[in-house]
C-alpha cells in the first residue's frame, strides 16, 4: 500500500465475483456389481463413496455378492464391506487400514465399526484427532477405548510405585544402623508387599528378594552380637546429656553427689520426678514435631532418648513402686513418642513437608492419607494436652476444611439425585403426552445430569432411568414409522435438486430449507433411520458440491479484502510513526488520508464479525491524523496570513530588485508553510498573489532597459565570435595571432549576455578559439620539423633508389640541414656496401634505445632486449632528461648506421617516428 501511498494515487476497482448459473451435478447411474467394483478401484473421493453406497446396498440384498466382487475390490475398500456384512475377526484387520477406515469410511457406521475394532493406542490417538470436529460418535468410541487404556496403564504404574516404594523401604531398612524395631518393621513391610505383588515381573521380584535377604541377615546379625543393654551413655552420648542435663535441672534442689547415684529423700520426691520424666518426653515429642525434620539420623536419636528416659523410670521403680496412674500416663507417653514419630517419619517420607501434606489433602479423596493422619492425631493429642503445636493446628484446619467440603460434596449429590429425579419424572409425563420433542429434550438434559454420576448407592434412580428410557425408544419407534414418508419426499426433491440447474444462492438456500425440515421431522428420534439420513446427506453433498467453487471464491475474497484492510490499517499506522509533527508536510498527510479511505472503501465486502475489530482500528487511527491535521492547519493559516502582510509591506520599498528578492523569499516561505483547509487556501492564495503580481509589474518596467542592454551585448558578442570562427581557415595562423588575440580581448570586456544566450555564445566562442590555438600550435610544429623531414626522407632514397652523386648532391644542397645532421652526407657510400647483419642488430638496439629515451612502449617481442638495455643503463649510471638536442642527436646515429636490408629499414623507421612524433607532439610548443 505504500507505493500506492507515496506514489501517484491509481484507482482500485471493487472486486465482485460474478454470479453464477451452476450446472446440473452428474446422475449417479447403477451399474453391475462387478462393473461398480472395477469403478470402485479408479475412483477418488465423493464419487468412490457413491460407487460405494451403491454396492453396499446390492450385497445387503444379497450377501454373495461381497465374496463375488471383493478380489477386485482395493484392500481399504473391501474391508470396509467385510466389516459391514461380515464377521471378519478385528485381529486379522492392519490397525493402519481400521484407522483409515474409521476416519474416511463412506457410511457413519462403517466408521464406527472399525473404531469399535481398534486398540493400538497411537491409531486411537489419530482417530480421535481426525474425528472430534467431524464425526461425534467415532470421537466417542475412541475416547472411552483410550480412556480404558489409559486407566489401565495408571493403575498399573500405581502398582509398580507401590512395589519399588516396598523395595526400597527394605532396602533402607537393611542399610540403617541399630533399630530396636527393626523385627517389627520388617514384619510391616511384608505385609505390604502381600498386597501388591500381584502382577509383579520377575525383576521385580528379584529386586524384592535380594532386598529382602539383606534385611534378614540383618536381623540375623543384630540377635547373634546381642548383649546386656548398655547404659544410656553407653548408647550414645548426645541423648544421654540430654538426659542429664534436664534430670539435673529438675533435681538439683533434692538430690546430693555420692559416688555418682541419686538418693531418693522421699515418696514425694520420687513422684515429682516420675512426673518430669513424662513432661520431659511430651515436651521432646512437641519438639520434634514441630521441627519436622525426620530423619534417619534423628529418629535413631530419639530412640536412644527414650530408651535412657525408660531407663531412668525402671530405676525410680527399684526404689519406690509406681502408681496405677503413673504407669498409665508414663505408658502413653513412651507409645506416643515411638509410634507418633514413627508415623509422622512415614508420612514425611510417603508426601514430605506439612504442607505437601496438607496439599495432597486438598486435592481430592485420598482416604488413606486421611485415616493414617487421624490415627496419628489420635496417638499424640492423648498426651499433648492444650499445648498443640502449630503443625498439628494446621493439619487439624484442614482436615476440618476437608469434612467441610465433603460435606457440600455430599449435599450436592442429594440435590443432584433430586434434580435427575424431578427431570426425570417430567420426561415421564411428556412421554405420557405423546410429546417425543419435549420428552428427547428433558431425557438429553438427564444424561447431562447424569455426566460423572454414580449409581451403585442409587438403585431406584437407576431403575426409574431404565423404565424412561425404554419408555423413550417406544415413542420414538412409533414417531420413526409416522415420519417416514415425509422423509422419503424430502430425499427425492433432495435428488430432484441434484440435476436442477439454478444459481449457487438459490441453490443453497434450497438445501438449507431441506435440511431444517430435516431436522424438524428428526427431533426425539436420535439415531434412527440412519440410513436414511446417510442417503438423504450423501444427496445434500452431491446437490452442495457445485455451490463449493462459488463460495469458496467469495470466502477467499472476503478474506483478500480483510487482509488488505489489514495491510491498510498495519501500512497507516506504521506512516503515523514516521511523521514529524514538528514539521508536517501536510500535503502528503492529506493525500495519504484521502488513499486510504479509498482504499478502505475499495477493499470490499468482508465479514462483517471478522472485520469490526481492524474497522475499529482504523476509524480511531484515522480520526487521530485527521485531528491532529486539523490543529497543524490552523497553526499554518496564521503563518500564512502573517507572510501576506510580510509582502504587503514590500510594495513601499523604492529598491525594486530587493522588494522582489524577498518576495521570492516570501514565495518559498509559503510553501514550506504547509497546506491549510482548501477553502482557507485558495482564498489566501488569492491574495498573496495579488501582492506578488503588483511587485513584479514593478520589477518588469525597471527590466525593460536592462534587456535592451542585454541585446545589444548579444549582438556585439556575435560579431566578435564571427571573426574568431573566420580565423579557422587561416593559411598563416602564426602571422593571424595579433588579430586572434584583439578579438580575444574583445569578447573579454563584452558586458553582460543574456541568460538564455550565454551558453551557446561560450560554447561557440571557446570552440573557435580551441581550433585557432590547435591551428597555430600545428603549424608552428610544422615549420620547426620541416627540414629534419626532408633529412630523414634524402637518407632514405640515398640507401635505396638508384642516384647518382651528382642528383644526391644536388637534393641534398636544396635541403636546410640542421647543424647536427651535416655530417650524414659523407655516409652515403657506405650505405651502398652489401648488407652486414652486424649493422641490421645495430638498427635494432638503436631503435629500442631511442625508444626508452623518448618513453615509448616497444613491442612485446622485445621486452626482454628493452629490459637487458634498461639494466644495462642503470649500471653505466646512464640517466638524465632528454632535449631536443640529444632527441636530434639519437636519430642521426640511427640514420648514420651502415647498409640494411630495404624491409629491415623500413621496419625499424616506422618505430622510430612514431616515437620521434609522440615526443614532438609533447614538448614542442
Amino acid at each position: 500500500m505504500f507505493q500506492k501511498l507515496f506514489g501517484r494515487k491509481k484507482t482500485v476497482a471493487k472486486t465482485k465475483a460474478p454470479e453464477k448459473v451452476i450446472k446440473p451435478a452428474a446422475k449417479v447411474v447403477l451399474t453391475s456389481p462387478a462393473g461398480l467394483a472395477e469403478d470402485i478401484s479408479t475412483a477418488e473421493g465423493k464419487k468412490k463413496q457413491n460407487l460405494l453406497v451403491q454396492l453396499s446396498k446390492l450385497i445387503e440384498a444379497d450377501n454373495s455378492i461381497l465374496n463375488d466382487v471383493s478380489a477386485a475390490l482395493p484392500e481399504n475398500e473391501r474391508t470396509m464391506l467385510e466389516l459391514q456384512f461380515s464377521d471378519v475377526e478385528a485381529q486379522s484387520i492392519a490397525s493402519n487400514i481400521l484407522q483409515s477406515i474409521a476416519t474416511e469410511g463412506y457410511s457413519a457406521s462403517v466408521r464406527q465399526l472399525a473404531a469399535a475394532h481398534l486398540s493400538e493406542e497411537s491409531a486411537l490417538i489419530a482417530v480421535a484427532q481426525a474425528a472430534k470436529t467431524k464425526d461425534k460418535t467415532v470421537y466417542r468410541i475412541v475416547k472411552n477405548k483410550l480412556d480404558t487404556l489409559h486407566e489401565g496403564e495408571k493403575a498399573q504404574q500405581a502398582l509398580l510405585d507401590k512395589q519399588q516404594a516396598v523395595i526400597a523401604a527394605l532396602a533402607q531398612l537393611a542399610k540403617a544402623s541399630h533399630d530396636p524395631m527393626l523385627e517389627a518393621k520388617h514384619r510391616g513391610l511384608l505385609d505390604q508387599w502381600s498386597h501388591c505383588a500381584v502382577s509383579s515381573t520377575d525383576t521385580v521380584k528379584a529386586q524384592f528378594e535380594a532386598a529382602n535377604q539383606q534385611v534378614v541377615a540383618r536381623i540375623e546379625l543384630e540377635k547373634a552380637e546381642l548383649q546386656p543393654t548398655p547404659s544410656p551413655a553407653a548408647v550414645n552420648p548426645v541423648a544421654v546429656e540430654k538426659v542429664s542435663q534436664q534430670e539435673a535441672e529438675l533435681q538439683s534442689d533434692n538430690q546430693e553427689a555420692d559416688s555418682g547415684q541419686v538418693k531418693i529423700e522421699n515418696q514425694g520426691v520420687i513422684s515429682e520426678q516420675r512426673q518430669i520424666l513424662i513432661d520431659t518426653l511430651i515436651k521432646d515429642l512437641v519438639g520434634a514435631i514441630e521441627t519436622g525434620v525426620m530423619s534417619e539420623e534423628l529418629i535413631q536419636q530419639n530412640q536412644h532418648f527414650l530408651t535412657g528416659i525408660q531407663h531412668q523410670w525402671r530405676e525410680s521403680e527399684q526404689v519406690s513402686p509406681t502408681t496405677k496412674a503413673e504407669a498409665v500416663a508414663f505408658h502413653k507417653a513412651c507409645t506416643a513418642y515411638e509410634v507418633g514419630l514413627a508415623k509422622l517419619h512415614a508420612l514425611h517420607t510417603v508426601y514430605g513437608d506439612y504442607d505437601a501434606i496438607v496439599a495432597a489433602m486438598t486435592k481430592g479423596t485420598n482416604n488413606a492419607l486421611l485415616h493414617e493422619l487421624e490415627h496419628w492425631l489420635h496417638d499424640v493429642e492423648q498426651v499433648i494436652g492444650d499445648n498443640t503445636p502449630a503443625p498439628i493446628a494446621k493439619i487439624k484446619q484442614a482436615l476440618k476444611a476437608h469434612e467441610a467440603t465433603l460435606a457440600k460434596h455430599r449435599q450436592q449429590e442429594i440435590d443432584q439425585v433430586r434434580a435427575i429425579r424431578g427431570q426425570i419424572r417430567r420426561c415421564q409425563s411428556a412421554i405420557d403426552e405423546g410429546s417425543i420433542r419435549r420428552a428427547s429434550g428433558l431425557y438429553q438434559g438427564v444424561e447431562e445430569k447424569l455426566v460423572g454420576f454414580n449409581f451403585d448407592k442409587h438403585a431406584g434412580l437407576k431403575k426409574m432411568l431404565d423404565d424412561t428410557t425404554e419408555a423413550l425408544e417406544k415413542l420414538r419407534d412409533w414417531q420413526s414409522y409416522a415420519v417416514l414418508p415425509k422423509k422419503e419426499a424430502l430425499i427425492k426433491k433432495m435428488d430432484a435438486l441434484v440435476h436442477q440447474s439454478v444459481t449457487p444462492d438459490e441453490r443453497a438456500q434450497s438445501i438449507r430449507d431441506m435440511q431444517e425440515e430435516w431436522k424438524l421431522l428428526s427431533r426425539g428420534l436420535q439415531n434412527r433411520q440412519q440410513d436414511l439420513w446417510e442417503t438423504f446427506h450423501e444427496l445434500a453433498q452431491l446437490a452442495y458440491e457445485p455451490c463449493k467453487e462459488f463460495y469458496s471464491e467469495q470466502r477467499h475474497l472476503r478474506e483478500v479484502n480483510l487482509s488488505k484492510r489489514k495491510e491498510v490499517v498495519e501500512q497507516l499506522t506504521q506512516y503515523s510513526t514516521m511523521i514529524d509533527w514538528t514539521a508536517p508536510d501536510i500535503k502528503e498527510i492529506d493525500r495519504i488520508l484521502q488513499a486510504a479511505r479509498n482504499d478502505w472503501r475499495n477493499y470490499s465486502p468482508v465479514d462483517r464479525a471478522a472485520s469490526k475489530g481492524i474497522q475499529k482500528q482504523f476509524d480511531t487511527l484515522h480520526q487521530s491524523l485527521f485531528n491532529q491535521l486539523a490543529k497543524e492547519q490552523a497553526v499554518f493559516k496564521e503563518q500564512k496570513q502573517q507572510i501576506i502582510e510580510r509582502a504587503k509591506a514590500l510594495l513601499e520599498l523604492e529598491d525594486v530588485k530587493k522588494a522582489t528578492t524577498e518576495a521570492k523569499k516570501l514565495q518559498q516561505d509559503w510553501k514550506s508553510a504547509g497546506i491549510v483547509a482548501r477553502k482557507d487556501e485558495q482564498r489566501l492564495w488569492k491574495e498573496f498573489r495579488e501582492v506578488c503580481d503588483a511587485l513584479f509589474t514593478k520589477r518588469d518596467v525597471q527590466t525593460e532597459s536592462f534587456k535592451a542592454d542585454l541585446e545589444t551585448n548579444r549582438v556585439q558578442a556575435n560579431e566578435v565570435i564571427a571573426g574568431l570562427e573566420a580565423l579557422e581557415n587561416s593559411i598563416e595562423p602564426e602571422s593571424d595571432q595579433s588579430v586572434y588575440e584583439n578579438l580575444k580581448a574583445q569578447y573579454e570586456q563584452i558586458g553582460t549576455l543574456p541568460k538564455e544566450h550565454y551558453p551557446a555564445l561560450t560554447k561557440r566562442f571557446k570552440a573557435a578559439c580551441d581550433v585557432f590555438t590547435a591551428a597555430a600550435r600545428a603549424a608552428k610544429r610544422a615549420n620547426a620539423d620541416a627540414h629534419w623531414q626532408a633529412v630523414i626522407q634524402w637518407v632514405k632514397r640515398a640507401r635505396f633508389e638508384s642516384l647518382s652523386e651528382e642528383e644526391l648532391n644536388e637534393q641534398w644542397q636544396a635541403i636546410k640541414v640542421p647543424s647536427a645532421a651535416k655530417a650524414l652526407f659523407d655516409q652515403h657510400e657506405q650505405w651502398q656496401q652489401p648488407v652486414d647483419e652486424l649493422n641490421q642488430a645495430a638498427m635494432h638496439e638503436k631503435t629500442l634505445d631511442f625508444e626508452i629515451l623518448v618513453g615509448v612502449e616497444s613491442p612485446e617481442e622485445d621486452a626482454s632486449m628493452r629490459m637487458n638495455l634498461q639494466v644495462q643503463k642503470l649500471s653505466d649510471g646512464i640517466g638524465y632528461q632528454l632535449t631536443d638536442a640529444q632527441m636530434h642527436r639519437s636519430v642521426v646515429d640511427w640514420l648514420s648506421i651502415g647498409s640494411v636490408e630495404k624491409a629491415t629499414y623500413e621496419q625499424f623507421e616506422s618505430r622510430l617516428l612514431v616515437a620521434r612524433n609522440q615526443y614532438l607532439a609533447k614538448n614542442l610548443k
